[in-house]
C-alpha cells in the first residue's frame, strides 16, 4: 500500500500495467479513455445491498473476510444532525485547503493526491470537535461498524491509518477501477469506511466496487497483465463481472477491504435536484 498523504481512497492505484510497458504521463493522459471505456465494460451495477444480519458487527466483518464479498453497507451509523455538521465542516476544510493550495506559500498542504484530480479531492482532517463526535458515535462500544472495525482489523490496537474527506463536484470523471492495496497480502492491511453525507444518489457519481476481488489474486494479476478490467468476466463467462454501486442514505457506510477494485463514478449531478451537487464522503482506515 501506499501512505497515506501518498494517495487517497478512491485514489491513485497500484499502476496497471506491466512495469516499464508505458510511462507513468502517457498512462495518466489515457485514465480519462480507459475509466470510459470500463464503466461501459461493467454496466449499470447493482445497489450495494444493505447488511440482512440486523446491523452485526460479527455480519458486517464477516462480509469483508476473505469469505464474503469484500464490501458491505450499513445503514444510518452515523446520526443526520452530525451528518449535516460534518458535511459543513469539511467543506470549510476543502475551501481553505484549496486557498493555501493556491497561494502555494510553502505551508502544509491539507489535500491527498487523488486519481482524476479535476473536481475531485480528497481532504485531510483535523481532529477537531466535529470529527471525534462523529468518530465516537461510529465507534462508539456496540456500534455495528466499531464493532466491525475491531474484529478485521484485529483488535482496538489496530492503527488509525487515515482520516479525511472525500469531495466530488459535479463534473468529476470517472475514476480507473484500483484498488488501495496490492491485490497479494494476506491478511488484509486495511479496512475503509465511507459514511454518506448527504444522500449519494446515482447522479452523484457514487463509488463502484467489483466483489470478491479483495481475495482473488487471479483477477488483480489479469488486470495488472492487461491494463484494465475489461479482462474479468462474470459468472456465466460471457459477461462483466458483477458491481456494486454505493446508492447510500446520509449516515449510511460502505466498509470495504482495500484490496478489493472499486473506482468513484462520474458526478452528473449539475442539471439534477441534488442540492449543492457535492458528493462528501467522510472516510475512516484502520
Amino acid at each position: 500500500c501506499k501512505r497515506p498523504r501518498a494517495k487517497a481512497f478512491e485514489g491513485p492505484p497500484a499502476p496497471l500495467l506491466s512495469p516499464g510497458a508505458r510511462g507513468g504521463a502517457e498512462l495518466e493522459r489515457n485514465y480519462p479513455a480507459k475509466a470510459l471505456a470500463e464503466q461501459a465494460f461493467l454496466g449499470p451495477g447493482e445497489p450495494l445491498p444493505l447488511l440482512e444480519s440486523s446491523q452485526s458487527a460479527v455480519a458486517a466483518a464477516a462480509a469483508v473476510s476473505a469469505e464474503g464479498p469484500g464490501i458491505v453497507r450499513l445503514e444510518h451509523v452515523l446520526s443526520a444532525e452530525l451528518a449535516a455538521e460534518l458535511r459543513k465542516f469539511v467543506l470549510s476544510q476543502l475551501a481553505e485547503a484549496r486557498d493555501q493550495a493556491e497561494r502555494d506559500d510553502g505551508s502544509e498542504i491539507k489535500l491527498s493526491n487523488v486519481l482524476a484530480p479535476e473536481v475531485r479531492w480528497d481532504v485531510r482532517l483535523p481532529m477537531r470537535s466535529v470529527v471525534r463526535r462523529a468518530l465516537l458515535e461510529l465507534l462508539a462500544d456496540g456500534a455495528p461498524l466499531g464493532g466491525a472495525f475491531e474484529i478485521a482489523s484485529g483488535g482496538r490496537d489496530a492503527e488509525l491509518w487515515e482520516l479525511a474527506a472525500l469531495v466530488s463536484a459535479p463534473g468529476a470523471a470517472s475514476q480507473i477501477v484500483h484498488a488501495d492495496c496490492d491485490g497479494s497480502p494476506n491478511p488484509p492491511l486495511l479496512h475503509t469506511a465511507f459514511v454518506a453525507l448527504q444522500p449519494v444518489s446515482q447522479a452523484l457519481g457514487p463509488t463502484r466496487w467489483l466483489p470478491t476481488t479483495h481475495s482473488d489474486a487471479a483477477a488483480h494479476a489479469a488486470v495488472n497483465t492487461k491494463g484494465d478490467v475489461t479482462i474479468l468476466r462474470g459468472d456465466d463467462g460471457i459477461g462483466p463481472p458483477l458491481s456494486y454501486i454505493g446508492l447510500l442514505d446520509t449516515g449510511d457506510a460502505s466498509l470495504y477491504d482495500g484490496r478489493i477494485l472499486h473506482c468513484g463514478g462520474t458526478n452528473e449531478a449539475g442539471s439534477t435536484d441534488d442540492g449543492d451537487g457535492l458528493r462528501v464522503l467522510f472516510h475512516t482506515t484502520f
